[in-house]
C-alpha cells in the first residue's frame, strides 16, 4: 500500500502499518511484517531480541527470539540486535543508600548494587571515606551545597552526600599543564597554555610550533632543525621559518610585544633582531602592552568586596593565584526560601517579592497620597509619593493621580458654622476653604445666612439634638449650635459614586463599589481594571481595546486583562520535540516513556522527529497498561478555549472494543472514544476537536491524553497538540504550507484555507483529469505537473494490450520500466518481492488456453511476477514466480479459463525499481504434469515447458480413474493393490517398489516430504471397527513410512513414521467407519527399493473415546480425537506441557512432572485424570494407553475408577512398573466384570495414580489413551 505524504494528515488519511498490518480478511494481515528472514531487532519496550521469521499461524513476522533478563536491555548493533547488559555500577565501588552499604556485585550477569550491612544496627551512619562507603560513628558536614565544586591543590572537589553529611571528596586531578581553577561555575581543571593555536617560534635553529600535550594543553613542540640544512630559523611576518640568512623583524634589542596571549622579546638571531615567545599569559590574565611594555595583566570579573547572583546563588569576589578577581560560590539563597538580589554592588538574600502593580509609574490615589509603580528588585510595587497638602484632594483623570483643590466652598461666599461667620479664603495653593471670622456668640446673637452670614438676635431651631446626623439628598447633615439655636448644616456632599447612608450613627457617605481592588475583566475586547476614585470607591477603568491592535482581551491567571493574538496556543511542544518538561509521561511497561521517533518502529510523526505511541505493548507484557501524557496549564478566562490534536487507533491482538482512549481535565473526562467507535481515527490519524471552555477561569489545569490498554498491540498514537484560546479557532490540516503534491490525478497543495478558519488545508490546484486529452498528476521531482497518463502505473490504469489471449499470441512488451510507477502494493503473493515501484498489465483470455509468461530483468536483482485474477493483488495468487539473478525466468505453463488477469511485476525495496525488463507470453501445448494416452504403449507426460514427452509402457498405456497412466499393479492409487473384504482379523501383503515411481510425498502430521518410490494397496471394511495397520518383516526394508487416506485422492486420515520403542517401522490404529480406504507405505530413505510386509488387523469392536493429544497445529490439545470427554491433572502434579509422543516425530504425549519424591504406593494429588461417557456400550469394555518415564520419574502406577466421580477403586491386577526410562511401554486392562459395572455408565472416571519418583524433576507421559467397548 503506497504511502502517503504526511502533509495530507486529516485529508488523506496516514495509514499506519507498522504495528498491526493494513487490515482486511488475510490471517497475516493482523502481525506486523517482516522482509529479511532471521534479521533481529529489538521489542519496543527493549526486554526482548525479537527474529523475521514465522509465527504460530506461518505468517511471516517479527517473534521473540531471547528474552533480555534482569539489568538487560535490547539494544541495536552491527548484527542487528542483541541483549546487553546496564550495568548501575563499577567492579569494587561501594555507595550508601540511607544507613545500607551498597556494593557492586553481579546480578544475572550485570553489575548491580546489591544491598550489605546496615549501619543503623550498630547505632552508626554510612558514609563514604576515601572512596568507600563504611559505617561511621558521627559524621561532619565541611560544605554546604551538593554537586559544588571547589580547588584543593592540584585537584578538583565535589561536595558529595557522604551519609547524613556533605562533604569535600577529590573528584579530578589536575594533570601535566594543567590547574585548577575557580570561577562563578565552580572549579574545573585548566590548561595553561604555553601557546596559541597557529603560533610558531625559534627555538636557537630548531622552528616550533603550538601543539598539545596528552592532556590537550597547548606546549611548544620542536619541528625542523634549520641547522640541517645549513640555514637560520627566522620570524617572517610572525612566523618561523627556515631561510638562508636571517631578517630581523624588530629593532630593539629587549623590547616587548603582544603576540596574542604571548610575551615576544626582541632577541638577537644571528645577526638578526628577532621577536621570540619569551612568556605566555595564563589563567585570567592577558597580555597588554598599551603602555609599551608587554606584561601580563589580570582581567578582573569582579572588583574587590564586590558580589553578584547566579541564580539564587551569591556569588562573592575572590582572587586567584595570580591576584585576578573571579566569583566563587557563596550563600545559596534558596535554602531559606529566599531570592537573591544585587543592591548596587552588593548581593543579598531577600524575601521573594510579588507585583502589585501593572505597568512602571503608572499612579493611582490611595486615600489622599499618590502612588506611582516603581521598580522593587524584581517586582513592580506602588510606592508613596506625593501626600496632598491640606485643602486638596488626590484625584485620577484620564488614569493619572495628581493632587487638586479640594474646594468646598465658592469664592467670597459666607456661612454659619454655629455661632460662627466663615469666609471662603483661599491658601498659598489657590484652594478655597472655610475660614473663621466672627463669633456672633461674643455678642449673645446667632449667625444667619440669610443675605450673606451674618450676627442676628433672633434664630429658630429645626433640630434637636447638638452634633446630630442626617441624610438629605446626597448630603450629610449636621445639627450645629446656630446662635442660640439648633440648625441642621451641610457638612458632607457625597461623590459620584458615593451615597449618603443615615441608618448608621452618625450619617456618612459610602462607596457603591463596582468591583473588587485588583482584579479585572474584558468587556467585549476592552481590557478593565478595578481602580479607586477620589473617594476611594471601585470602578471599572477602561483602557485600550485590545482590537485596536487586531488582538483580543484574556483574563489571566493573575486576574488582569490583557491582549493577545486571537487563537494563540497555549500548550507548550505540542509536536513533542522537547519531550520532559513540560510534559509528564506515564507507562506501565515503558518505565513512563511514551514519546518516540522513528527508531520505535513507526515514523508516525507529523512534522518534526518525535509523536506519542502509547502502548504496543507484546505478549510478555504487563496488562493492564496505564498510559497517559500530560501537562499542567493556566486557561485564561473571558473566551472560548478549544484543545486540537491529531489521534490514531491501532487495535490489539485478540481486540479489546471498550478499551477507550480519554481527554481529562483535573482527572475529569471531558472527551473519550472506545475502540469499538474508532471510525476515522482507526489506523490512521484524525483530527480530534474538544470543547474546554468550561475550564476558562483563569486558573491552571491539569489537561491529560490517555487511557487503559488491556491486550497486547493495541496502540494510541498522537501528534499536533494545540490548546488555543479566542473566536472561531481552528486546526492546521496539513503542516507545511505551499507544500504540493500529488493524490490521483489531482494536483493538491496545502493553503491556508477560508472554510477551515483560515487554518492550512489541503486544497485543490488542478484536476489533471478535466484536460484534453485527460492527464494524471506526476512529480518529476521539481513539484506536481499535469503528465500524460502512464498505463501501467496501478489497477486502474494497467497495461492493456489490444490483442487477446489466446489469439494475439505469442505477446512481446520490450523495453519496459517499473521506475516512476510508484510503490502501490505491498503484503501481496510476493512477499518481500513487492517493496519496490510495481507495474500492472491486464490479459484479456477469451477461452480456456495454457500458456506460459517470461521475465526478463536485464541484469536487475531480485525480481518478481504474479497473475491473479483480481487487482490489487492479494496474499495468494495464480502464479508467483521470483529471482535473485537478473537472467530472463518465468512460469510453468498454466491452463486459464476464459477471463480477466492481472500481471504485477515488481521487486524488492531494494534497488526499488526495474530499469528495463522484456515480457512475454507464449502458448503451451499442453499444461505440465498432465498425462494421455498417445497409443496402446505409449504414455505422454507435459514436461514443465509444456510440452508433450513420450515413454513407454511395458504393460500397456491405459486411462484409469481419469487419468492416464502406464499399466504397474501399485504404482498409483488408481491402481492400488486390492486385499480382500474384511469380514474380521489379520491379513497380510508382502509389498516391493523396485518398479514403482514417486506419487506420493505429503505423509502430513508425521514427517516431512517423502519423494522415494511409493506402493498403493487398498482394504474394504463392511461395518464400524477398530483397525490395527503395520508394516513389519519378512522383507529387506526395515524403517517404513505408512499413510492411511479415505479414497483415491481423497483426504489422509493418518500417517506414522516410527513406532517407537526402538522399531523404525510404521504403525496406525485407528477407528473406522464401513467403506474402501487406501493406504500408501514406503521406505523413510528416499533412495531405496526393496520389500517389507503390510499388515491390516480389523476388530469389529468400537472405541468410546481417544485421545491422542495431536491438534492441526503441532502443539498439542486435551480435546479426544474420538468420542468426548475431559482430562485434568491432579493437585499435585504440573501438567500443562505436550512432548513428542510414542509415534516420535511430530506425535503428541501429556507431559507432567512435580511427582511426590519417594513414594512407594499411590499418593492423594498425584495422577492424571480422563473421563468419559460409557452408554451405549453393554459388552467387553476395555482401557489401554502408552506410558513413558524419566530416569527419575514415577516407575509405577495404580489405575483407578469411579463411576460417579467421587468415590475411586482401584482397577483389579492393575498395578503395574514403568519399565527402564527412555521406553515406551503399552498397557491394557480389562473392564468386564468390575463392581459396581462401568457398562452403560453415563460418567466414568479412570486416574493413573503415579508413584516412585526419586526427584521433583522427574517426569512422566502418556499417549495414546482410549477406551473400547461393544454396543
Amino acid at each position: 500500500m503506497m504511502r502517503r505524504n504526511a502533509m495530507f494528515a486529516g485529508v488523506v488519511a496516514i495509514l499506519i502499518v507498522a504495528a498491526v498490518g493494513c487490515g482486511g480478511s488475510s490471517t497475516c494481515d493482523k502481525y506486523p511484517k517482516c522482509n529479511e528472514p532471521g534479521a533481529v531487532i529489538c521489542s519496543t519496550d527493549k526486554k526482548a531480541v525479537l527474529e523475521c521469521g514465522k509465527n504460530q499461524d506461518g505468517c511471516q513476522t517479527w517473534v521473540e527470539q531471547s528474552t533480555c533478563t534482569g539489568a538487560q536491555t535490547c539494544q541495536a548493533n552491527n548484527n542487528g540486535a542483541a541483549c546487553v547488559c546496564n550495568d548501575a555500577c563499577s567492579t569494587g565501588s561501594s555507595r550508601c543508600q540511607g544507613s545500607v552499604i551498597e556494593t557492586c556485585a553481579t546480578v544475572q550477569g550485570c553489575l548491580a548494587w546489591a544491598a550489605g550491612t546496615d549501619c543503623s544496627t550498630t547505632n552508626q551512619a554510612c558514609a563514604v571515606v576515601n572512596g568507600t562507603a563504611q559505617c561511621t560513628d558521627v559524621c561532619q558536614s565541611d560544605c554546604t551545597r551538593e554537586n559544588a565544586t571547589r580547588c584543593q591543590g592540584g585537584k578538583v572537589q565535589t561536595c558529595t552526600v557522604n551519609g547524613t553529611c556533605l562533604n569535600w571528596q577529590d573528584s579530578q586531578t589536575c594533570a601535566g599543564r594543567q590547574q585548577c581553577v575557580e570561577d562563578a561555575n565552580g572549579a574545573a581543571c585548566v590548561c595553561q597554555d604555553a601557546c596559541a593555536d597557529g603560533n610558531s617560534q625559534c627555538s636557537g635553529t630548531k622552528v616550533q610550533t603550538c601543539g598539545k600535550d596528552a592532556d590537550s594543553c597547548r606546549i611548544w613542540v620542536d619541528g625542523e632543525d634549520c641547522a640541517t640544512s645549513s640555514k637560520v630559523c627566522a620570524i617572517v611576518n610572525g612566523d618561523a621559518v627556515c631561510q638562508d640568512t636571517c631578517q630581523s623583524d624588530c629593532t630593539t634589542l629587549n623590547a616587548t610585544q603582544c603576540h596574542a596571549n604571548d610575551i615576544q622579546t626582541c632577541q638577537q638571531n644571528g645577526s638578526c633582531l628577532n621577536w621570540a615567545a619569551t612568556g605566555s599569559c595564563t589563567g585570567r590574565q592577558v597580555c597588554d602592552d598599551d603602555a609599551g611594555t608587554a606584561s601580563c595583566v589580570c582581567q578582573d570579573e569582579c572588583a574587590a568586596n564586590q558580589s553578584a547572583c547566579n541564580g539564587t546563588v551569591i556569588q562573592n569576589c575572590a582572587q586567584d593565584s595570580q591576584g585576578c578577581g573571579y566569583y566563587v560560590a557563596g550563600t545559596d539563597c534558596a535554602a531559606t526560601s529566599q531570592v537573591c538580589e544585587v543592591q548596587g554592588d552588593t548581593a543579598q538574600c531577600v524575601t521573594p517579592c510579588q507585583s502589585d502593580c501593572p505597568s512602571l509609574n503608572a499612579t493611582r490615589c490611595t486615600g489622599n497620597v499618590v502612588q506611582t509603580c516603581q521598580q522593587n528588585g524584581a517586582c513592580l510595587n506602588w510606592a508613596d509619593t506625593t501626600t496632598c497638602a491640606v485643602h486638596q484632594k488626590c484625584e485620577e483623570v484620564g488614569g493619572v493621580a495628581s493632587c487638586v483643590c479640594d474646594n468646598v466652598c465658592d469664592a467670597n461666599a459666607t456661612r454659619c458654622q454655629g455661632t460662627l461667620i466663615q469666609t471662603c479664603a483661599e491658601d498659598g495653593n489657590s484652594c478655597r476653604f472655610w475660614q473663621d471670622g466672627t463669633d456672633c456668640a461674643a455678642s449673645q446673637q446667632a449667625c444667619v445666612e440669610t443675605g450673606g452670614a451674618h450676627c442676628e438676635t433672633a434664630c429658630t431651631s429645626d433640630c434637636n439634638t447638638l452634633n446630630a446626623t442626617r441624610c438629605e439628598g446626597n448630603t450629610v447633615q449636621t445639627c450645629t449650635q446656630n446662635g442660640a439655636c439648633l440648625n441642621w448644616t451641610t457638612t458632607d456632599t457625597c461623590g459620584t459614586r458615593e451615597v449618603c447612608n443615615g441608618a448608621v450613627t452618625p450619617a456618612v457617605c459610602e462607596c457603591q463599589n463596582d468591583c473588587t481592588a485588583n482584579s479585572g475583566r474584558c468587556s467585549g475586547e476592552v481590557p478593565e481594571t478595578c481602580t479607586a476614585d477620589s473617594d476611594g470607591c471601585l470602578y471599572w477603568s477602561a483602557g485600550t481595546s485590545c482590537a485596536d491592535a487586531g488582538q483580543i482581551c484574556i483574563v489571566g491567571s493573575n486576574g488582569l486583562p490583557s491582549c493577545v493574538t486571537n487563537c494563540a496556543t497555549i500548550l507548550q511542544d505540542g509536536s513533542f520535540e522537547a519531550g520532559t518538561p513540560p510534559w509528564t509521561q506515564v507507562s506501565t511497561n515503558f518505565n513512563d516513556v511514551v514519546l518516540c521517533d522513528s527508531s520505535c518502529g513507526i515514523d508516525g510523526a507529523l512534522t518534526g522527529v518525535q509523536y506519542v505511541w502509547m502502548g504496543g505493548v507484546g505478549t510478555t507484557g504487563t496488562f493492564p497498561e496505564i498510559t497517559s501524557i500530560s501537562q499542567s496549564v493556566a486557561i485564561p478566562a473571558g473566551k472560548p478555549a478549544t484543545l486540537f490534536f491529531f489521534l490514531a487507533l491501532l487495535p490489539g491482538n485478540p481486540e479489546a472494543p471498550t478499551d477507550a482512549f480519554e481527554v481529562k481535565v483535573d482527572g475529569n473526562v471531558a472527551w473519550s472514544i472506545q475502540m469499538q467507535n474508532a471510525g476515522t481515527y482507526l489506523n490512521q490519524y484524525g483530527l480530534v476537536t474538544v470543547d474546554l471552555s468550561t475550564y476558562a477561569d483563569g486558573a491552571s489545569h491539569v489537561i491529560s491524553l490517555g487511557g487503559t490498554i488491556t491486550v497486547p498491540y493495541e496502540s494510541f498514537l498522537i501528534d499536533e497538540a494545540n490548546l488555543k484560546i479566542g473566536n472561531a479557532c481552528c486546526a492546521d490540516l496539513c503542516f507545511t504550507n505551499g507544500d504540493m503534491g500529488c493524490s490521483g490525478d489531482q494536483i493538491l497543495t496545502c493553503a491556508p484555507d477560508a472554510n477551515n478558519g483560515g487554518c492550512l488545508a489541503i486544497q485543490l490546484v488542478q484536476d489533471c483529469s478535466t484536460n484534453n486529452p485527460p492527464q494524471t498528476c506526476a512529480d518529476p521531482g521539481t513539484g506536481p505537473v499535469c503528465s500524460d497518463i502512464v498505463y501501467g502505473i496501478n489497477c486502474d490504469r494497467p497495461y492493456s494490450p489490444t490483442a487477446t489471449i489466446p489469439a494475439g499470441l505469442p505477446m512481446s512488451f520490450a523495453n519496459q520500466t517499473t521506475c516512476g510507477m510508484g510503490a502501490d502494493y505491498a503484503d501481496t503473493c510476493l512477499g518481500s518481492y513487492d517493496g519496490g515501484e510495481d507495474m500492472i498489465f491486464r490479459f484479456e483470455v477469451t477461452e480456456a488456453s495454457v500458456v506460459k509468461f517470461t521475465l526478463d530483468p536485464k541484469g536487475t536483482t531480485y525480481t518478481g511476477m504474479a497473475l491473479s485474477a483480481t487487482c490489487p493483488l492479494g496474499t495468494s495468487c495464480l502464479l508467483t514466480r521470483t529471482s535473485t539473478g537478473g537472467t530472463a525466468f518465468g512460469t510453468p505453463c498454466t491452463q486459464l479459463a476464459a477471463g480477466t488477469y492481472y500481471l504485477m511485476v515488481d521487486d524488492w525495496p531494494t534497488p526499488n525499481c526495474i530499469p528495463s525488463f522484456d515480457l512475454t507470453v507464449e502458448a503451451c501445448a499442453c499444461t505440465p504434469g498432465q498425462t494421455q494416452c498417445l497409443d496402446a504403449s505409449t504414455l505422454q507426460t507435459c514436461d514443465a515447458n509444456g510440452q508433450w514427452v513420450d515413454s513407454t509402457c511395458t504393460n500397456g498405456c491405459q486411462v484409469i480413474g481419469g487419468v492416464a497412466q502406464c499399466v504397474n499393479p501399485g504404482d498409483t492409487c488408481q491402481q492400488a493393490l486390492p486385499m480382500p473384504p474384511f469380514v474380521g482379523g489379520l491379513a497380510s501383503l508382502q509389498l516391493d517398489n523396485t518398479a514403482m515411481t514417486n506419487t506420493y510425498a505429503s505423509y502430513t502430521s508425521c514427517t516431512t516430504g517423502r519423494t522415494g518410490s511409493d506402493v498403493w494397496t487398498s482394504f474394504t471394511i463392511i461395518e464400524p471397527a477398530h483397525v490395527v495397520i503395520e508394516t513389519s518383516a519378512p522383507g529387506t526394508v526395515t524403517d517404513t513410512v505408512l499413510g492411511l487416506l479415505d479414497g483415491c485422492g481423497g483426504q489422509q486420515l493418518a500417517c506414522d513414521d516410527d513406532i517407537g520403542g526402538g522399531s523404525t517401522l510404521s504403525r496406525i490404529e485407528t477407528d473406522l467407519a464401513p467403506g474402501t480406504y487406501f493406504l500408501v507405505s514406503e521406505p523413510y530413505t528416499t533412495s531405496t527399493t526393496g520389500t517389507w510386509t503390510l499388515n491390516v488387523t480389523v476388530i469389529y469392536n468400537h472405541t468410546a473415546v481417544r485421545w491422542t493429544f495431536e491438534d492441526a497445529a503441532g502443539v498439542g490439545t486435551l480435546t479426544p480425537a474420538i468420542g468426548s470427554g475431559t482430562a485434568l491433572a491432579g493437585a499435585g502434579i504440573v501438567a500443562n506441557t505436550f512432548t513428542t509422543g510414542h509415534g516420535g516425530g511430530l506425535s503428541k504425549a501429556w507431559h507432567s512432572n512435580s511427582w511426590t519424591p519417594g513414594a512407594t504406593g499411590p499418593t492423594a494429588d498425584d495422577y492424571f485424570e480422563l473421563s468419559t461417557s460409557l452408554t451405549g456400550f453393554s459388552s467387553a469394555p476395555s482401557v489401554g494407553f502408552y506410558a513413558y518415564r524419566s530416569s527419575t520419574g514415577p516407575n509405577a502406577f495404580e489405575l483407578h475408577y469411579s463411576v460417579d466421580g467421587t468415590n475411586f477403586q482401584p482397577i483389579p491386577n492393575s498395578t503395574s512398573s514403568i519399565p527402564a526410562a527412555s521406553t515406551w511401554t503399552g498397557f491394557t486392562f480389562d473392564l468386564s466384570g468390575l463392581t459396581p459395572a462401568v457398562e452403560g455408565a453415563a460418567t466414568v472416571v479412570f486416574r493413573i495414580m503415579a508413584y516412585g519418583a526419586t526427584g521433583d524433576t522427574g517426569t512422566l507421559r502418556i499417549d495414546d489413551f482410549y477406551v473400547r467397548g461393544n454396543p
